[in-house]
């Protein structure tokens, strides 16, 4: 049996959703910010074009670039905090060879409790602070790997790839 107490704050909230949003960060920059350059480019070279549209698309670009480079995590960060109205989430999971609980409190008393078995998880993505447990596409339980009061997290990884097989993913993985 394992037991984890993840402690979902602010700062841990971050971290996670600054990690599953990476890919579309990328994604984004690598296609719009030189989508803007080149329409900016291509519209200098057009004989009746004003030079203002030109600087824009240029202007435009090199701010989205700062953006996503230098704004996305504070405004994620802003964002989470307003979301969370200053509430902290603590979760207590207990991993067991025929099924997982989750014990969740707020810091206002509420509680909440859900209970599953492995094959109900679509996949289990480690990173290399903490798990991601994806109960279906896009809703996932953020496990903290600094949270474990049973068992280590090596074992615990290694519990998930016994129990997931192909659905365990240890990306991120340091080995």
């Amino acid at each position: 049996m394992f037991v984890n107490e993840t402690r979902n704050d602010t700062d841990f909230n971050v971290k996670v959703s600054m990690f599953t949003s990476k890919k579309t960060r990328i994604l984004i920059t690598a296609v719009c910010v030189p989508l803007f350059i080149a329409l900016g480019v291509g519209l200098l070279f057009l004989d009746d074009t004003d030079i203002f549209f030109p600087v824009f698309l240029f202007v435009f670009a090199g701010v989205m670039l700062l953006f996503m480079l230098l704004g996305f995590k504070p405004l994620v960060r802003a964002l989470i905090k307003r979301s969370t109205d200053g509430k902290t989430f603590v979760n207590f999971y207990t991993f067991r060879e025929d099924g997982y609980d989750i014990r969740s409190t707020d810091n206002s008393g509420t509680e909440s409790e859900l209970s599953g078995s492995y094959s109900g998880l679509v996949k289990v993505a480690e990173q290399n602070d903490f798990w991601l447990l994806y109960y279906n596409k896009t809703t996932y339980f953020a496990v903290s790997k600094y949270g474990m009061k049973e068992g280590s997290a090596q074992d615990l990884s290694d519990f998930f790839g016994m129990k997931l097989g192909n659905r365990y993913f240890p990306v991120g993985k340091n080995k």
